[in-house]
């Protein structure tokens, strides 16, 4: 029955009522006006809402398609910032000057775009603790002798006589501990207010998991290696003192390959969600040759890791805070540091990108983890991995 001919089966139903008064048939009739009256007030009221959930839905599902482009359209544009050649004269690069946009200009979004870049080569990459690269001096020996302005310059001995040992990575276990300590065991991370204390064969600060596993600085480099080298067996090394636990593990939990993603490092022992909050703006993964780090975005307690004394760190922080640093003078400022010479750096391959594209109804996020390299005259920046949220 459609609507008109409901319209008139209710017009029918009055006008029988009307005739029926007088014969006692009235009272039915005025109760099945009623009925029908309710069931029609129950099916139109059904009918708006379904109406207006269709529309709902519908409208958020375009606004969310609407952000999703629009969030890629940022992209683009923040992978062509970072395109754009370095100009020296200048304070900050291009895609810094993207960074302080209120929002991005993309036609025909009528929502809020928003881009932040962030450049990820002043972090130490994780992945550097196996790059075997020989010719690196007195990076550190048995004796537990972290990084730092006692080695830097690479004509010292170790605290405990043994010869120097010349592969990078064994640097990196050292830098790494060091870090760990300085950020581990439920303390924040130090500042460079005042000394913090080094880790040289006893635990300074452990670092403890949820479910109970604890491990000194050193022995959770050797779990982290165990858990992206390539081999099945525990690591154990004459220039490092801790040795890890895969041989005594379950085969399947080891990765035994590098990490991907700072995310991964949530499956190896010893990390907990809060640790990894602490050390996310200190770390980074990539390419285990990729261990250069840039002078001139690390942050003041990687560069105080990686040897520079508390005094270049003050000078080096108000250069850059002006202008970055140039490779001459880089070049003058680690002059005799063998070991800073050949993992510092003043440009950044780098970069994450996060974008949230804010919609009338719906916001949407995206990161993106890029690498800029250069070929045939100019700057090519491409994505390795891309997330939506």
């Amino acid at each position: 029955m459609g609507f008109l001919d409901r319209k008139y089966y209710i017009v029918l139903s009055l006008v029988k009522f009307r005739d029926n008064l007088g014969s006692g048939q009235g009272g039915f009739a005025l109760l099945m006006v009623l009925f029908v009256v309710a069931l029609l007030t129950i099916l139109v009221t059904a009918f708006g809402s379904d109406t207006f959930s269709f529309v709902k839905r519908n409208r958020a599902s375009t606004d969310s398609l609407e952000a999703e482009y629009a969030a890629q359209s940022g992209l683009a544009l923040a992978l062509s910032t970072l395109e754009l050649p370095d100009d020296p004269s200048l304070p900050v690069r291009p895609w810094q000057i993207l960074n302080s946009l209120p929002s991005l200009p993309i036609p025909g979004f009528a929502g809020e775009l928003r881009a932040q870049i962030f450049d990820e080569g002043g972090k130490i990459n994780l992945n550097s603790i196996l790059s075997p690269q020989s010719g690196f001096s007195q990076i550190g020996a048995a004796g537990g002798i972290p990084p730092g302005s006692s080695i830097v310059g690479g004509d010292e001995q170790s605290a405990t006589g043994s010869s120097p040992q010349n592969d990078i990575s064994d640097f990196w276990k050292f830098a790494v501990a060091e870090l760990f300590s300085n950020l581990g065991g439920g303390q924040g991370g130090s500042s460079l207010g005042r000394d913090s204390k080094r880790y040289a064969g006893s635990v300074s600060r452990d670092i403890v998991t949820l479910g109970g596993v604890v491990f000194s600085p050193q022995q959770q480099v050797a779990v982290l290696h165990d858990w992206i080298d390539s081999d099945v067996q525990a690591f154990s090394a004459n220039n490092f003192p801790a040795r890890g636990i895969e041989g005594s593990g379950n085969a399947a939990w080891f990765m035994n390959r590098p990490l991907s993603s700072l995310d991964e490092l949530a499956r190896v022992p010893g990390f907990t969600n809060e640790f990894l909050q602490r050390l996310s703006p200190y770390v980074r993964v990539g390419s285990s040759s990729d261990f250069r780090v840039n002078v001139n975005t690390a942050p003041p307690l990687v560069l105080q890791i990686i040897g520079f004394s508390q005094g270049e760190i003050r000078a080096l922080l108000e250069k850059r805070a002006v202008q970055w640093l140039t490779a001459e003078e880089l070049g003058a400022l680690v002059q005799g540091a063998v070991n800073l010479s050949k993992i510092t750096t003043v440009s950044s391959s780098n970069f994450k990108v996060i974008i949230r594209a804010s919609s009338v109804s719906v916001t949407r996020w995206l990161e993106a983890d890029c690498m800029v390299q250069s070929g045939f005259g100019r700057r090519i920046a491409t994505v390795r991995k891309l997330r939506f949220y």
